[in-house]
């Protein structure tokens, strides 16, 4: 059993989206510009960089075994002046202990190409990216779909993702904001468009920065765009340990809707600059 069978990520009934989700992106924005000086920090990226994060679903159903995870390789390089090219290949381990036995498969889900712009005077960044479908329809892996919500589409089959996000406010500062839109291009079915945002506040304490995260995505066109929703939003606790060239960091996330199919999300990360 897997949570694509419980609940359908394809088109289906029409739902108002709530009026405070068409309004959080604004607010997000005006809470960051107000914030000054070094609070909002200086970068928004490395414009070169490698990271690695491995994000562990705690699911409802006790099917799977405890290695079940996403893999997530970033590999970000300057090209010329402010602009760089990211490349994103995630990868997806899942293993269900059943009565009829035990099944596994590990296998990359989509890759994502894209250029970033970051702004020389100010802590800012705009950029855009294709993720390309490579993963089947029916490949047990899609259930990482939840690992992160702002990576969804890297294990949707099926679908060409188009992308466009900014970001605004430094990744060591006070505040940081991120808001994007996709464009999703299914093999078979309908042109959606979905949008993703987030708001983390920060506080350096001593050698550690710990930060509060609420995130979220809601589509923007008719059709269920979630396991079944319009919505999804997820609030989560990070620590890192920033140094001059690594970053190691955990993150804990847990769903402020749908928890009746995941309870928590614990990650791992490692970034190298």
């Amino acid at each position: 059993m897997t949570i694509a069978k419980r609940r359908s990520t394809h088109i289906g009934r029409r739902a108002a989206i709530p009026r405070w989700v068409s309004s959080i992106v604004p607010a997000i924005l005006v809470v960051v510009l107000l914030t000054e000086g070094d609070a909002l920090a200086q970068r928004v990226t490395p414009s070169d960089l490698f990271r690695i994060e491995i994000f562990k679903p705690e699911f409802e159903s006790a099917d799977y075994a405890l290695p079940t995870s996403a893999l997530f390789l970033t590999l970000r390089q300057s090209v010329e002046g402010p602009v760089s090219v990211e490349l994103r290949i995630p990868f997806g381990y899942v293993r269900e202990d059943g009565s009829t036995g035990s099944h596994w498969e590990f296998r990359p889900g989509n890759p994502y190409i894209g250029l970033s712009w970051g702004s020389t005077e100010k802590p800012a960044e705009l950029g855009f990216g294709l993720r390309v479908p490579i993963l089947p329809n029916d490949a047990m892996v899609r259930i990482m779909q939840i690992a992160d919500i702002h990576q969804f589409e890297a294990f949707t089959p099926d679908l060409w993702n188009f992308s466009v996000h900014s970001i605004v406010g430094g990744d060591s500062g006070v505040a940081q904001a991120r808001s994007g839109l996709n464009l999703w291009i299914p093999l078979h079915g309908g042109v959606q468009l979905v949008s993703n945002y987030s708001l983390t506040l920060r506080r350096r304490l001593v050698n550690l920065l710990a930060g509060l995260q609420v995130r979220g995505r809601a589509g923007l066109t008719s059709g269920d765009v979630v396991y079944g929703e319009r919505t999804m939003h997820e609030a989560g606790l990070i620590l890192e340990f920033p140094t001059a060239k690594v970053r190691p960091g955990f993150v804990v996330r847990t769903p402020i809707q749908g928890r009746e199919i995941v309870d928590w999300v614990f990650g791992i990360t490692l970034s190298f600059e």
